[in-house]
């Protein structure tokens, strides 16, 4: 094998460099390597905000929602003839692509048809089902069996949003309250 003039000067340069580091006793440990502490970079810190927690009394339930900070939420006035009392609007960068709760006058009905229906365990431990329609990836409604009134309405969600709620919609919980009055209490600037 011939590596010619220059494949020789190559090689032996390569093979100086090489021997100089080992003579020189250059070698990287695992042990040398200093992490850096984080207060001195706190540029590189990302400040995980607390989810706003949500409270809401109606009809002798209470109903808690953490809700992530880079989603935001209004409450919708009730109309006349409507069939919820309570309805809660979530979405992340337009209101035009949104979740709403609502609490139901009466218990919550949906049509069998075209229905996939799964279950989900939520953070407390109860049992919900997403309700998929006519195949869809996206899921339609989330209903809990804590309270037949309670249910999620999917109301433009693209997929990655639809999927990234799931999450959220875990942290509902659904509680009997022996408060008579509606209650609501938002985070508060401490």
């Amino acid at each position: 094998m011939s590596y010619g003039y220059k494949g020789l000067i190559r090689m032996k340069k390569f093979l100086l460099i090489l021997l100089g580091i080992i003579l020189a006793g250059c070698t990287f440990q695992e042990d040398d390597y200093i992490q850096p502490d984080e207060k001195d970079f706190p540029e590189m810190i990302e400040e995980q905000e607390e989810p706003v927690k949500f409270s809401k009394t109606i009809d002798g339930e209470q109903i808690e929602l953490e809700i992530p900070n880079d989603w935001h939420y209004e409450e919708l006035e009730e109309e006349e003839n409507n069939t919820w009392i309570f309805s809660l609007k979530l979405y992340k960068d337009s209101s035009e692509d949104s979740v709403s709760l609502h609490y139901y006058r009466t218990f919550l009905g949906v049509c069998g048809t075209g229905l996939k229906a799964k279950d989900m365990t939520c953070n407390d431990g109860a049992v919900a089902s997403i309700g998929y329609y006519d195949n869809s990836d996206i899921w339609t409604f989330i209903s809990y069996s804590s309270s037949r009134k309670v249910a999620f309405w999917n109301e433009g969600l693209n997929a990655g949003d639809a999927e990234e709620f799931l999450e959220i919609a875990k942290t509902l919980q659904i509680t009997e309250s022996n408060e008579t009055e509606e209650i609501c209490s938002y985070p508060t600037n401490d």
